[in-house]
């Protein structure tokens, strides 16, 4: 039976994407990280990582490993923080990843308080706007836009972020006056497109109402930071979550275009991998998230 440090060493390797970061991580130098995972194969008698000069990729044989070890070293991981007497504080370290945009709108506010609130749980917060793999990067929790599309991963519905219309005042001011949603149609658009579908149509909704309007539009962009700052540049009328141009609405430096309109509404989850018992620690920050999330004016 391969004992837990070489089935350790391997899921490191895996979730840090490199023998050095894991010997970084754990302590210890890169020849005994790379001692104990060759030691684990030889073991198993298979193969679990092709190794080249550029990168790691795992075998079929290392997919199902490493998956089921992560499970038991989580599984140990609860066993060992739930037998503790000071169990009732909970403590530990949580990794918590969320869209960029989050981080300069929602997240501040709610992330400061949480911290006040549990000061021995150690949060690590990673902003991005790629899809991260929650299992192989080790992630406890992220907060996610849109469509859910891995049914493996648990979740909790936040709510719904609206979409809007949104301009500079020195662009209504030198524009022709929008007054109904035809009047679109002789305005530019900063289209924000997350995955530059070749759909460029504004679908506006007033209920009972529906409108498909397809404006001029010169420039497109997957970032909402780069569609913000066009918009507030009087580049163009923007496409924008409500609650992303909030603080712009606040101090005026944008205007929200036909407000009884709205295009899609997005949904918003709370994910975090299927684990047979989850912390202390990830149930305080789901129910703290959770609460808090859904009271916010998405």
């Amino acid at each position: 039976m391969s004992d837990l440090n070489k089935m350790q060493a391997f899921v490191r390797v895996i979730q840090e994407g490199s023998f050095s970061k894991a010997a970084q991580q754990m302590g210890v130098p890169k020849s005994t990280v790379s001692h104990r995972v060759q030691e684990l194969e030889k073991n198993l008698g298979v193969s679990l990582v092709r190794r080249t000069t550029r990168q790691l990729t795992l075998t079929p044989a290392g997919e199902e490993y490493f998956r089921r070890a992560l499970l038991i070293l989580q599984d140990l991981e609860l066993l060992e923080e739930q037998t503790k007497s000071e169990q009732n504080e909970p403590r530990g370290r949580l990794k918590f990843t969320a869209p960029s945009e989050m981080g300069n709108t929602v997240l501040p506010v709610f992330l400061c308080d949480f911290v006040r609130l549990y000061p021995k749980i150690e949060l690590d917060v990673e902003l991005t706007d790629r899809r991260v793999d929650l299992v192989k990067e080790g992630f406890d929790c992220a907060l996610r836009g849109g469509k859910l599309a891995d049914s493996t991963l648990r979740s909790r519905h936040i709510g719904q972020s609206e979409f809007g219309l949104f301009a500079s005042p020195a662009y209504l001011k030198a524009n022709p006056p929008i007054e109904a949603v035809e009047d679109l149609r002789y305005h530019k658009a900063i289209l924000f497109s997350p995955e530059f579908t070749t759909d460029t149509l504004w679908r506006l909704q007033s209920p009972p109402k529906k409108r498909d309007i397809a404006p001029a539009s010169p420039f497109r962009t997957n970032s909402l930071n780069l569609t913000i700052q066009m918009t507030m540049a009087g580049q163009g009328i923007g496409n924008l979550p409500r609650f992303f141009a909030a603080p712009k609405i606040a101090d005026k430096s944008l205007v929200r275009v036909l407000p009884e309109w709205a295009m899609r509404r997005s949904p918003l989850s709370l994910v975090y991998p299927p684990l047979a018992y989850r912390s202390k620690r990830l149930e305080v920050f789901l129910d703290f998230m959770t609460e808090r999330l859904r009271k916010y004016q998405w």
